[in-house]
């Protein structure tokens, strides 16, 4: 068929190869595997026990039940997942529905996470905000902020950059640890119930008030007027702000 054709396909028990075209793509697999070379128009893919490998799409929607998305490249993500794996190595834009899955995501723009029971691995995005139970995260990179709203996990950021805007962390039986880049400067304000509170090596404390349970810290590193927030609410679990 004409590369720049819409192609409308549906397999099931059997795999699917789909070479560069210039169409939209909309893709039904059960019990197979799709794998396309680059589409240069959209994708809408449902995906149940199956497989399916994307080397480029300009926006990709969606829904994967038990099964395995991969993606080398995209605008935009859109998708809704259960008791799957997501393999994303660069997009733009990243919105996700989620449940009992593993993902993986490399260079992203945006991230926007709802999920449970699950595992999220971050290499590098420039802001990431998500909702998450029972749920572990760790984020490598992050360059301007993080708004996390989590119960039962954990939460990892092992450099937030240097010119970070904010990170606002609301967090319940989560334990958090958090490392800015080398000479950030930035304020930090957190409060928590039952929560050990570690803050970084030579920051100035401005308030500190330890009321049975509960705890607050306030102050800054390098600078008192820093426009880099870092902001927690935790009640059960660790903080600590490197």
């Amino acid at each position: 068929m004409p590369s720049g054709n819409q192609l409308d396909l549906k397999n099931k028990y059997g795999n699917a190869y789909v070479a560069n075209m210039s169409g939209k793509l909309t893709a039904e697999i059960k019990y197979g595997d799709l794998r396309t070379e680059t589409i240069s128009n959209d994708a809408d893919l449902n995906i149940a026990h199956g497989k399916v490998h994307l080397t480029k799409v300009n926006n990709l929607y969606g829904q994967l039940s038990y099964g395995k998305l991969s993606l080398v490249d995209a605008r935009d993500v859109q998708f809704d997942s259960k008791y799957s794996e997501i393999n994303v190595e660069h997009a733009s834009n990243v919105r996700l529905t989620s449940k009992n899955d593993d993902l993986v995501f490399g260079s992203l723009e945006d991230l926007r996470l709802q999920t449970k029971y699950s595992n999220l691995k971050l290499q590098k995005a420039r802001a990431a905000f998500f909702t998450t139970q029972y749920t572990d995260v760790r984020i490598v990179n992050v360059g301007e902020a993080i708004d996390a709203d989590m119960c039962y996990g954990s939460l990892k950021i092992e450099s937030l950059g240097r010119n970070f805007n904010g990170v606002n962390i609301i967090g319940r039986y989560t334990d958090v640890i958090i490392a800015a880049e080398r000479g950030a400067a930035f304020r930090f304000d957190a409060q928590g119930n039952y929560t050990g509170m570690r803050t970084p090596t030579g920051a100035t404390i401005r308030r500190r008030d330890d009321q049975g349970s509960h705890e607050t810290v306030e102050g800054f590193v390098g600078d008192a007027n820093a426009r880099g927030v870092v902001k927690a609410r935790l009640s059960y679990g660790d903080f600590v702000l490197r």
